[in-house]
């Protein structure tokens, strides 16, 4: 049994201090309302140093009751829990909204004063100037908070509610969703097809649930990001939190378009080699070979840190600190949280991961990827607890970087026959982050227009099913249940448009492990400077420190080469 020690971050008994001491916080904050104007720079630090001490209270307070309900996402005692410190956080940003008007409204002279003389809380200042234009009147922002905590927060949990309640039927057994995913890979074909129409079949009974959630979340997205914060369209607010320009994403996004023929040249000489129809239910079939290996969690550990050992000792140290500290929870639970994440709460504290470890292919590589996100979180804490982590299309560097150097390493010791099998799985997952995610968002720019003007859930089903013909080209056969595979999609709902950070971030880390490739031990040291810079500037200046310029398109064309390099090697090694 792998769970995590959740006292590590802190114990019962030094709760009362924790909430006492948040308090403090923003009292003392709340006493610089009416002096703000005769401010020195000396008071502005001191208020910035408040505010980074307020948010790591804030987040040790949240991640403790956060991550025991991942634990049992149907436990009401968190959920309650959850409620009321959600409820307890916005009051006191409400409270403190407003500093950051006042920072929005200051003259450029005064601006550029203070922001020449705030040290390590530079870019912090320029991010709520950047904001201004974006920002409504305090009352406002006030009532758009407390919209947002009875409005979104809310849908979201009665989202995660009914995801979690749900029973699916498989060889007469009821078992949980995470589970049956499982057997969309088994060996056996007609799993694939039984676990889909199970899975699919549930949510289509629930789609009028599912689906009017989503309307609403999205109707809210659009209704606060266009007509009140005045972004010119739903997903330019995603594109501003990720200071990147609409005109970048766009170009990415069509790229992807152009060169989703990669993707479904793969999957015919999959189907071709497997002897499988070109069927939407077998995309994750599978390629068998008598020697698979299984990875259960202490092989997966081992090879993982000798992965990272290879690269950078360095980097296997930081991996190191989270087994040390015993901050992963592995083991697969009824009623916990599907799927694996790393949550990194404070700049100073080992963060902590959760994975559904299998001991299959997907688990180790899986346990790569989290490791990567708690290594990119460790490097980046010299900066400020508000701009130690990245944007969001940073945030997968590190992680897909480790997931790549680890199937690189399998292929290095690898025979022909196991190439073919890790090839196989990479170009898969690639897929899955790539293609995959870019047609959700596609799909989601796409509804949230709809909804705008009406659209019925049937409308939504419609146009997603026309994305997947588009995606999978004409030879694959899309049965009709899987026009309501949208609804399954957590992010969708919680963070929407957050997408395109894995497109984005799989195709950058391409890129980068060409540049590895082409220079050696000499490309990690850029590397690490990229990670330590968390969020402490915007994207494309930190990506300038090893000359890439995301708004070059042959820079994207260049990954898109190295997978269709990938492809034509599995075909090869085929033939």
């Amino acid at each position: 049994m792998v769970k995590w020690n959740l006292n590590d971050i802190f114990k019962e008994d030094d709760k009362n201090k924790l909430m006492s001491a948040m308090d403090s916080s923003v009292t003392k904050l709340c006493s610089f309302k009416n002096k703000l104007n005769s401010c020195k720079i000396k008071e502005f630090i001191e208020i910035f140093n408040l505010i980074e001490e307020l948010t790591k209270i804030s987040n040790t307070l949240y991640i403790k009751i956060y991550l025991k309900n991942c634990e049992d996402q149907g436990d009401k005692k968190t959920i309650k829990e959850l409620q009321k410190l959600d409820m307890l956080l916005t009051e006191n940003q409400n409270k403190l909204l407003f500093i950051n008007e006042f920072i929005r409204n200051l003259d450029e002279k005064k601006a550029n004063m203070l922001y020449k003389n705030l040290g390590k809380y530079k870019y912090y200042f320029k991010s709520i100037r950047d904001t201004k234009p974006h920002m409504r009147s305090l009352e406002e922002e006030k009532i758009l908070n407390l919209k947002n905590l009875s409005g979104h927060q809310t849908l979201t949990t009665i989202r995660n509610l009914l995801s979690s309640k749900l029973i699916f039927k498989f060889k007469n057994k009821k078992i949980n969703e995470t589970e049956l995913i499982q057997h969309t890979m088994d060996k056996a074909s007609k799993n694939h097809i039984e676990a889909y129409k199970s899975l699919l079949s549930e949510y289509k009974k629930n789609e009028d649930l599912f689906g009017e959630v989503y309307k609403g979340l999205a109707l809210d997205w659009s209704n606060e990001m266009i007509k009140i914060r005045n972004h010119t369209t739903s997903i330019s607010a995603r594109n501003f939190s990720n200071t990147l320009q609409d005109s970048t994403i766009n170009m990415l996004l069509n790229l992807i378009r152009e060169k989703r023929n990669i993707f479904q040249k793969f999957f015919k000489l999959k189907f071709k080699v497997l002897n499988l129809p070109n069927s939407r239910y077998h995309i994750y079939a599978p390629y068998q070979i008598k020697t698979s290996k299984k990875y259960d969690f202490q092989t997966s550990k081992k090879l993982v840190l000798k992965t990272f050992k290879n690269f950078s000792p360095d980097v296997e140290k930081l991996a190191k600190n989270v087994f040390d500290k015993s901050h992963i929870h592995s083991d697969v639970l009824k009623s916990k949280r599907g799927g694996a994440f790393c949550y990194s709460y404070d700049k100073n504290t080992v963060p902590f991961i959760m994975l559904n470890h299998t001991d299959d292919l997907n688990s180790i590589l899986t346990m790569a990827h989290e490791l990567g996100h708690g290594i990119h979180a460790q490097l980046a804490k010299d900066k400020t607890q508000m701009t130690y982590h990245s944007s969001l299309v940073l945030a997968e560097t590190a992680s897909i970087f480790s997931e790549l150097l680890l199937t690189e390493e399998l292929l290095k010791i690898a025979t022909n026959e196991e190439k073919k099998y890790l090839l196989f799985h990479h170009i898969s997952a690639m897929f899955a982050s790539i293609l995959r995610q870019a047609y959700f968002v596609i799909f989601e720019i796409d509804a949230h227009k709809l909804i705008s003007q009406g659209a019925s859930v049937d409308d939504l089903n419609q146009k997603y099913y026309d994305l997947l013909k588009e995606q999978f080209g004409d030879d694959m056969t899309i049965p009709d249940e899987f026009k309501c595979e949208w609804l399954r999609i957590p992010h969708i709902y919680e963070s929407p448009f957050y997408c395109y950070a894995y497109a984005f971030g799989n195709l950058l880390v391409l890129a980068l492990y060409i540049k590895y490739q082409n220079e050696g031990t000499k490309f990690v040291k850029d590397y690490l400077n990229i990670l330590s810079s968390g969020g402490d500037a915007d994207v494309e200046e930190i990506l300038s420190k090893v000359k890439i310029d995301v708004n070059n398109k042959s820079f994207w064309k260049g990954a898109f080469d190295k997978l269709e390099k990938d492809v034509n090697d599995l075909e090869n090694l085929i033939n």
